[in-house]
């Protein structure tokens, strides 16, 4: 099956092309108007690796699920 989309933003291209990249089931994709561009290669990375470590707070994963509970639970405070 195919799909065409038109996108006339440049940056938001590249995002749509990076996720259908980290999508399993993409076969290929070409772009029809611009043939001598290239596509980038698939990776075997996710589409968030790259911002993997910018969260710098020296917490465990556990603490900061459990700081992420804690300000979860105050959305749902009653505030009246």
């Amino acid at each position: 099956m195919q799909i065409i989309i038109e996108v006339n933003n440049r940056k938001k291209l590249d995002l749509l092309i990076e996720l259908l990249n980290s999508l399993e089931f993409v076969n290929s994709i070409r772009m029809a108007d611009a043939p001598t561009e290239t596509v980038p290669a698939r990776t075997n990375s996710s589409f968030f690796s790259r911002y993997y470590g910018s969260l710098k707070t020296g917490l465990s994963p556990d603490q900061i699920d459990q700081e992420l509970n804690s300000l979860r639970r105050e959305w749902e405070h009653d505030t009246f």
